[in-house]
């Protein structure tokens, strides 16, 4: 008979919660250390195994996957594994890592608006004959009735050949 039969006898699974106490008491007491300097943390029922540093969500996940594990774990592997998830979540869980908080949605009472709108329209070259009704603000105003303009201003370059429309919206 090998050791992992024996321990197995010591208790059956459905007496896993009640012997959690006593690991969880030696944790709470510091008899049983978890947390080392720079964050690192290590499962003290698990020594001498290849992994021995965790951060803290890595050993919580250790820890409740043996507590829950499979049949090959003994009971009092299963019970120590339980107290330590609870020591984790209890006494130690300020030292979890802060999930990031995502940005709300923006909905349309957060929408931010540039107002009033303004339209640019740039290098309206004036012909030679000067026929021409882009010239006057009015023409703008028309041209562009369907976007309601509160504003037209023409900016003219020093020889009055191109010009700027701004238009106000």
């Amino acid at each position: 008979m090998d050791i992992s039969s024996g321990e197995e006898s010591e208790f059956s699974d459905s007496e896993i919660s009640d012997y959690k106490d006593k690991p969880y008491e030696q944790l709470r007491n510091g008899k049983l250390k978890v947390k080392y300097s720079g964050g690192i943390y290590r499962c003290p029922f698990c020594a001498g195994k290849k992994k021995q540093n965790f951060k803290y969500k890595d050993l919580h996940q250790h820890a409740s996957g043996v507590s829950k594990g499979s049949s090959n774990r003994s009971a009092k592997q299963k019970a120590n594994h339980l107290a330590l998830t609870l020591y984790l979540e209890n006494e130690l869980a300020d030292e979890a890592e802060k999930p990031l908080k995502v940005a709300a949605p923006i909905t349309e009472e957060n929408e931010l608006f540039c107002w009033p709108w303004t339209g640019i329209l740039v290098n309206i070259v004036k012909e030679s004959d000067g026929a021409n009704d882009f010239e006057n603000t009015e023409y703008w105003i028309k041209r562009f009735s369907k976007y309601k303009p509160e504003e037209v201003e023409l900016l003219w370059d020093a020889e009055k050949r191109t010009a700027k429309v701004l238009e106000v919206l």
